[in-house]
């Protein structure tokens, strides 16, 4: 009797109720792994926090690039990243949305562009077995989301350490930590980018390496993440450096 029933008013139903219970059951997996499998928010891939930082270590959003007031080839970002929404909208909306593609995101023009797939006027950025190259793919198989929810905000970054006193051609690896406003920090030296004011007293890589020079003296190193920096000092003192006694000895007026 209650199969008999059940059979009748399905029968009963329009078409049109039925093709939506149809689809919200089909639906209702997705719903169920999203809960069951829901991953921690530093495994998540967010826009500010993963994906600006690339494009700015790689240059582009530079002036020399994207980020220049027009933009280079008709894409344009915001300098340095400064404007998230707007990169964000200029990624996904404009081209006719061929600079992601959802259907296939290893064929987006921001992949394929920046590997060497297809010509780039600014040249191979990330090649495909790169760290960058994967986020960037891992962020668009997930919907190239704008912001996640309940992600702590950047308020400051460190470098450590902060100051080294150098022999000439040593080398000393910095360290970028990132703090949020839940107090919980995060290890960026792979995501920051790194600029030295005297390069021939000590020059800095894209790994936060530093190495000294030949020259003796000061040199300051600048450490960006996002739109948070910190500096990390290199001295470099005279090798035949004399000692205190010398200086007591001289006249004094």
């Amino acid at each position: 009797m209650i199969e008999r029933w059940i059979h009748n008013r399905i029968h009963a139903l329009p078409l049109a109720l039925l093709v939506l219970l149809v689809l919200d059951f089909a639906g209702s997996p997705v719903f169920a792994e999203d809960t069951a499998g829901k991953s921690s928010p530093e495994s998540q891939i967010d826009f500010e926090r993963d994906v600006q930082p690339i494009l700015t270590r790689y240059g582009c959003n530079s002036g020399a690039c994207h980020g220049k007031q027009r933009g280079q080839n008709g894409f344009q970002l915001s300098l340095l990243g400064f404007d998230s929404d707007f990169d964000h909208d200029s990624l996904i909306m404009e081209s006719r949305g061929r600079r992601v593609t959802f259907a296939r995101p290893g064929d987006s023009l921001l992949l394929t562009k920046a590997s060497g797939k297809v010509p780039h006027g600014g040249g191979v950025r990330l090649p495909v077995d790169s760290a960058g190259y994967q986020l960037l793919l891992e962020w668009i198989k997930a919907g190239a989301p704008r912001a996640l929810p309940n992600i702590p905000d950047l308020v400051n970054v460190t470098v450590e350490p902060v100051t080294h006193e150098f022999q000439h051609h040593e080398k000393q690896q910095l360290q970028v930590i990132a703090q949020y406003t839940d107090g919980s920090t995060r290890n960026v030296t792979g995501l920051a980018t790194y600029q030295s004011n005297e390069s021939p007293i000590a020059d800095v890589n894209a790994a936060g390496e530093v190495t000294a020079g030949n020259l003796t003296g000061k040199a300051t190193i600048m450490a960006r993440y996002a739109d948070q920096f910190a500096l990390f000092t290199a001295n470099i003192p005279q090798m035949d450096r004399q000692p205190a006694e010398y200086y007591d000895s001289l006249p004094r007026n």
